[in-house]
């Protein structure tokens, strides 16, 4: 499900703290992430509507920066379920992407990306 919102997003930041302007008067917008994904479903209203449905368990994952995301882990959500927990979160050893990485790299290599 793909959820769009309104643009959540704070606004950048200089290196010395002050607001980045695109242009006098308009403000530049840090990046989306992944961890802002819960105040756009709050702001578009997602999270209260799933809420009266009666979901009680809302996984989130982005492949933004994790390409070795397993979808609906039974193993896990057991485990956050059996303890009770209203978050959690589950990491991989950063040299499995090594491998990942090394097999998508000719799917999306140009010809000139060797140069």
């Amino acid at each position: 499900v793909h959820v769009v919102g309104e643009d959540v997003r704070p606004p950048a930041l200089t290196e010395d703290l002050k607001l980045a302007m695109v242009a006098p008067g308009l403000m530049a917008k840090s990046p989306f992430c992944s961890g802002q994904v819960f105040s756009a479903l709050r702001a578009a209203g997602v999270l209260g509507s799933l809420g009266r449905r009666g979901l009680s368990w809302l996984e989130v994952h982005s492949l933004e920066d994790n390409l070795l995301v397993r979808p609906a882990d039974p193993v896990f959500l057991g485990c956050c379920s059996q303890l009770g927990l209203d978050a959690a979160a589950k990491s991989t050893d950063p040299l499995a992407l090594l491998a990942v990485y090394e097999s998508y790299a000719p799917l999306i290599s140009t010809p000139d990306a060797a140069e």
